[in-house]
């Protein structure tokens, strides 16, 4: 029987210390390390020296040697994956390492189980690539945007509500790309959300292609009056069974080369496809109400989430007031569910109204409590602190709309 190669790493990092400590996390992994060393031209050479199969890069701040030699690995050594390591969970810097190629961020000290799933994860996702690009595609690396996906077990508590507005608050925000994937293609209300109409969406690309590419999916995408693209789910009730935890990894790191964000609202349930989903994610918005059944599940999910190795820190919590009757705390929440909360959102009025017209909070000229939690999250997760350009943008939607 033929055994599986051990795979290979090197350790790129300006301090002593510091990779002795993840020297020892490797061994301790069962990987073979083949070098260690700092930044620049030595980490490259290294790289092309040895030809490993992951390079364990540091990023600290300032981070800019840390992605000068990022980059250049990208260059020189396309065959490295890169996994970067950092003593800081800033979502800023994780973003930072993420677009410019790194697979996968861990938080210093690295602890051998969470590399080793890391390193698991990195080279399967690889070699489906490589596999894809056997077709003829392009095999030079890319930048990567950042996958979000947005979940709750229980329904009711305003996920996909969470996942409109927020893709619209990183739209404005940024006024770059981003993408909502209506992962639900079952029972998926993002259109509904958006006041928009489907013109094929999710479940039809599943079902119809199999060369899941940028090119082939975004002729299933829509347009939202803002910019923001909509892979939204169609109204054919076998289109759902198409959806697969094979292909939705595939879908997302595809829509993860063109755009810069890509949301992902899931189902509210358990089931191998919101796992593939979750796994697939460089960052989980965790929703629940502070309802004691919603409370408990969310729970839950940070229990099973750990039994798949997702690291916590790639998990924010988001509390919803979608109520006006909470039945327990803020800090009672967090205490049971494991974790602190990034954001509490107040009930707002405003909400129930939105859900009734199709016009998201975010949009509206009115001030809104929960459209500036939207921001403030928004904020978090892209790392930009600017205001957001609402006049410009509620200006083009009345155009468009008049057009």
């Amino acid at each position: 029987m033929t055994m599986d190669p051990i795979p290979s790493v090197i350790i790129i990092d300006p301090n002593p210390n510091s990779r002795l400590d993840t020297a020892e996390a490797v061994l301790r992994a069962s990987l073979e390390l083949r070098g260690e060393c700092g930044y620049g031209t030595e980490a490259t050479v290294l790289a092309v020296r040895q030809r490993p199969d992951i390079a364990l890069l540091a990023i600290e701040d300032p981070p800019a040697r840390a992605v000068a030699t990022l980059q250049a690995l990208q260059r020189l050594a396309p065959e490295t994956v890169v996994i970067s390591y950092s003593s800081l969970g800033d979502l800023a810097m994780m973003r930072q390492a993420m677009r410019y190629g790194a697979r996968d961020y861990l938080i210093r000290p690295v602890q051998p189980d969470a590399l080793a799933e890391a390193v698991a994860s990195a080279l399967q996702h690889e070699s489906r690539r490589r596999e894809a690009q056997t077709s003829g595609g392009d095999d030079s690396p890319s930048a990567r945007g950042t996958i979000v996906t947005i979940h709750s077990p229980k329904g009711g508590v305003g996920k996909t509500t969470i996942s409109a507005n927020l893709a619209l608050a990183l739209r404005q925000l940024t006024e770059q790309e981003v993408v909502l994937v209506d992962a639900d293609a079952q029972f998926g209300d993002v259109a509904l959300m958006l006041d928009m109409e489907v013109t094929r969406g999710i479940g039809v690309l599943a079902r119809n292609e199999y060369d899941l590419t940028p090119a082939v999916i975004e002729q299933y995408l829509d347009q939202h009056a803002t910019g923001l693209s909509v892979l939204g789910t169609a109204a054919d009730p076998e289109d759902w069974r198409a959806v697969t935890p094979e292909n939705l990894p595939t879908i997302l790191n595809s829509l993860a080369e063109k755009f810069e964000f890509v949301l992902v609202d899931t189902p509210g349930a358990v089931n191998a496809v919101v796992e593939s989903a979750l796994t697939s994610s460089d960052l989980i918005v965790l929703v629940t109400s502070r309802d004691v059944s919603s409370v408990k599940d969310a729970r839950a999910i940070i229990s099973i989430l750990d039994t798949w190795g997702v690291p916590r820190e790639r998990v924010r919590l988001v509390i919803n007031d979608s109520t006006n009757a909470p039945l327990v705390t803020a800090a009672e929440a967090e205490r049971t569910i494991g974790i602190p909360a990034t954001t509490t959102l107040p009930y707002d009025r405003q909400v129930d109204v939105a859900l009734q017209t199709g016009a998201p909070v975010v949009l509206q000229t009115q001030r809104s409590r929960f459209a500036e939690g939207m921001f403030d999250l928004a904020k978090l997760i892209s790392g930009v602190s600017a205001q957001p350009r609402k006049r410009r943008l509620l200006s083009a939607i009345g155009m468009r709309r008049g057009s």
